[in-house]
């Protein structure tokens, strides 16, 4: 999994949370029945989460909101991104923030 996984995983800007869902809980929520059954199975789930930094939030809030060329090129790449629809979500509740909450 993680060769098939390590250039978005390792070799791409970012700030990564990788977790671990016990086996019990993976059972539950995704039941396999295997025939014939096997004398042993051990399955979790792996997950990951982007997490971005409040330097980069703030970044964002800028170029989305910047009519600059060096920033539209920005905005569009942004928008391009896999990440694209999650950006501009984010940018919306960051600028729907009170003034006084620190960002």
């Amino acid at each position: 999994m993680v060769r098939t996984w390590w250039k978005s995983y390792f070799e791409t800007a970012g700030l990564r949370v990788f977790w671990v869902v016990p086996e019990g809980f993976t059972n539950q929520v995704l039941p396999m029945e295997v025939t014939p059954a096997p004398k042993e199975s051990v399955r979790v789930i792996v997950g990951r989460s982007e997490v971005l930094r409040p330097r980069f939030e703030k970044d964002l809030v800028r170029i989305y909101a910047s009519e600059k060329p060096e920033d539209v090129g920005t905005k569009v790449y942004y928008q391009k991104d896999r990440f694209g629809l999650a950006h501009q979500k984010r940018v919306e509740v960051l600028t729907m923030l009170p003034k006084t909450v620190a960002r």
